[in-house]
C-alpha cells in the first residue's frame, strides 16, 4: 500500500506542499495535455498562494502541449518541466525571479521563449538540449547564472539562496551554459535584450531590441500599445489612438518626439525609423481653435474654366496653393498661386490674382 506523506495535498490532479503562508506544486497525478496551474489552493478555510513550482513537478510530461502559470509563481524549480518534448510553447510568468536547472531541459518543440524582466538567476542547462529553440527574449537586466549544490532545498532546489553558486561564465557571460543545443554550437542562436537594460554586451548573437510606448503627455484617454520588438533600422507604422483623447481646451493633432511639441510630427499611419533607442510619441496638443476646419474655396472671378472646388485646412496653417487648370478671362490674365497664411475665421474664400 502506498503511503502518502502528511505534508503532501491534492485536488484536481494538482498535488502540493504548504511552505509557511504560500504553496508549492510539486506534481500533477492527471491525463490533460493543457494545463493551467491554479494561482491558489485552499486548505480548510485558509486560501494559500501558489507561489513556485517544485523540483522535477511536470517532468518527462510528453503529452504536455500546454501550460499556463500564474503570475505570482516567484520560483520555477529545477527539472520542473524537464522532457517535456510535446510543450509547444510557454509563456513564463511576469513576477518570475528565478529558474532551475535544467528546468526546461528536453523540451524539444519549443522554439523562442521570454525571460521576464524580473528574472534574476538562471540555472545552468535550464533550456539545454531545447533543439529547436531558435531565440531567447530578455525582457529586463541581465540574469546571473547558477548552479545548484548537492544538498539542494528537496522541493524547490534555487529557491533557497544558500543552496546557489554564482557563476560568471566568462566575459561576456557564456550563454551556451544556458541555451546548449544544436543551434548554439553552430552559432545560429540569437539573444535579444531590452535596449537600456543593464549587464548585457551586445556582440553577434547578443543584441538589443527596441519598442516604441505612446505617452498622454498632460491628457486622458487610451493609449496605443505597441508590442513590436524592433531592431535598428526598422520602419514601425504609428499607431492611432485607442480610444478618444482628450485634454481641456486642446485637441489632439498627432504625435511628436518631444513632450513640448518641438520634436518631429508622426501621424498616425505615418512611417518612425527606430535608431539606437527605444522612442516615446508624446501626444501632440493644439489650441482646440486651431483645430477648427476651415475651407478654402476657389472662384473663377469672372473667369472660365477647371479649378479646384475647396481644399480643407486649419486655423493658421501655412498651405500651398493647388496649380489650377485652364482659366480664361477675356483681357487678362492669371497669375500663379503663391504661399498664402490662412486667418482665422470660416470658411475663408480667396480668389485668383487677376
Amino acid at each position: 500500500m502506498k503511503i502518502q506523506r502528511p505534508d503532501l495535498h491534492i485536488r484536481n490532479n494538482f498535488q502540493w506542499e504548504i511552505t509557511g503562508k504560500e504553496a508549492v506544486i510539486t506534481g500533477y497525478t492527471g491525463e490533460s495535455t493543457e494545463l493551467d496551474i491554479p494561482a491558489s489552493v485552499t486548505e480548510g478555510s485558509i486560501a494559500y498562494p501558489v507561489t513556485a513550482i517544485g523540483s522535477k513537478a511536470f517532468a518527462d510530461r510528453t503529452d504536455l502541449t500546454r501550460v499556463g502559470i500564474p503570475d505570482d509563481i516567484r520560483v520555477i524549480g529545477s527539472y520542473a518541466f524537464a522532457g517535456c518534448s510535446g510543450l509547444l510553447e510557454v509563456a513564463l510568468p511576469r513576477r518570475l525571479e528565478q529558474i532551475g536547472s535544467y528546468a526546461f531541459a528536453d523540451c524539444q518543440q519549443l522554439e523562442t521563449v521570454d525571460i521576464p524582466a524580473g528574472v534574476r538567476t538562471i540555472g545552468i542547462d535550464a533550456f539545454a538540449y531545447c533543439e529547436r529553440l531558435r531565440e531567447a527574449w530578455f525582457l529586463g537586466a541581465m540574469p546571473e547564472i547558477t548552479r545548484e549544490r548537492v544538498n539542494w532545498n528537496p522541493v524547490l532546489h534555487a529557491m533557497t539562496p544558500a543552496s546557489l553558486i554564482i557563476d560568471r561564465l566568462g566575459d561576456p557571460v557564456d550563454w551556451a551554459a544556458v541555451f546548449k543545443n544544436k543551434l548554439t554550437e553552430s552559432d545560429l542562436f540569437r539573444i535579444y535584450f531590452a535596449a537600456g537594460s543593464t549587464g548585457w554586451i551586445p556582440s553577434k548573437n547578443i543584441r538589443p531590441f527596441y519598442r516604441v510606448t505612446y505617452d498622454l503627455n498632460g491628457g486622458t484617454g487610451i493609449l496605443p500599445e505597441d508590442a513590436g520588438r524592433y531592431q535598428e533600422g526598422s520602419q514601425v507604422q504609428v499607431l492611432e489612438p485607442a480610444g478618444l483623447l482628450e485634454k481641456p481646451e486642446q485637441q489632439f493633432s498627432g504625435w511628436n518626439t518631444r513632450p513640448d511639441g518641438s520634436g518631429t510630427d508622426y501621424p498616425p499611419g505615418s512611417s518612425l525609423p527606430v535608431a539606437q533607442e527605444s522612442a516615446v510619441l508624446y501626444a501632440r496638443w493644439i489650441p482646440a481653435v486651431l483645430a477648427a476646419v476651415i475651407r478654402l474655396i476657389f472662384d473663377p472671378n469672372g473667369g472660365t474654366g477647371s479649378i479646384h472646388s475647396s481644399i480643407d485646412a486649419r486655423a493658421g496653417q501655412i498651405i500651398l496653393l493647388p496649380a489650377q487648370g485652364e482659366l480664361t478671362r477675356p483681357g487678362y490674365r492669371l497669375k500663379d498661386g503663391t504661399v498664402h497664411p490662412m486667418a482665422q475665421g470660416s470658411p475663408c474664400r480667396m480668389t485668383p490674382s487677376n
